[in-house]
Parts: structure tokens; C-alpha cells; sequence
């Protein structure tokens, strides 16, 4: 978890450099939380993530009920019955 975290702090960091990607970053702050954090209360909130934390937002991110699919390739019957719902999960 360390590591993860001071990668992160780095990276923001060095986004800071780019005047265009504070912008975005002020910006996306004021049109979301009408505010603007600075460099300091971003770097301490990192500091207060911990395994608790990600555990939670995990859980409700990975959650059984959440399901999503790709597909590549001609459509098939198998396919079509999933589209309309008529087959729920496929086993090989």
C-alpha cells in the first residue's frame, strides 16, 4: 500500500508542472465539489487512504450483480438469446 500511494503522490506532483493539467484538475474540482483542493489537502487525503477504505470502494464497485461483457466477432444464437434475456449466465 505504500508504494501505491507514493506513486500516486508522485505522479500528482509531477502533474503539477503542466499549468493545462492544474486547469483541468481546478476545474473538475470546482464543477464537482465547488471548491478548489490544494496541493497539500490532496497529498494528505492520499496519505489517508487506507486498507479499510479501498476495501469498501471495492466492495461496492466488485459486487455480485454487476455485470458486464465484451464480445468480438459475428453475432451468434447464443448471443441473441442473452440479448433478450432468454439466457442468464453461459457455461462452457
Amino acid at each position: 500500500m505504500f508504494k501505491a500511494k507514493e506513486q500516486l503522490k508522485g505522479s500528482y506532483i509531477l502533474g503539477l508542472e503542466s499549468t493545462s493539467s492544474r486547469m483541468f484538475s481546478n476545474g473538475r474540482s470546482v464543477m464537482f465539489m465547488n471548491k478548489i483542493n490544494t496541493p497539500k489537502d490532496v497529498l494528505q487525503k492520499i496519505n489517508e487512504i487506507d486498507m479499510h477504505r479501498v476495501n469498501s470502494v471495492m466492495e461496492k464497485t466488485f459486487k455480485n450483480g454487476i455485470v458486464n461483457s465484451a464480445y468480438v466477432g459475428k453475432q451468434n444464437e447464443v448471443l441473441k438469446k442473452v440479448f433478450k434475456g432468454e439466457i442468464i449466465s453461459v457455461d462452457k
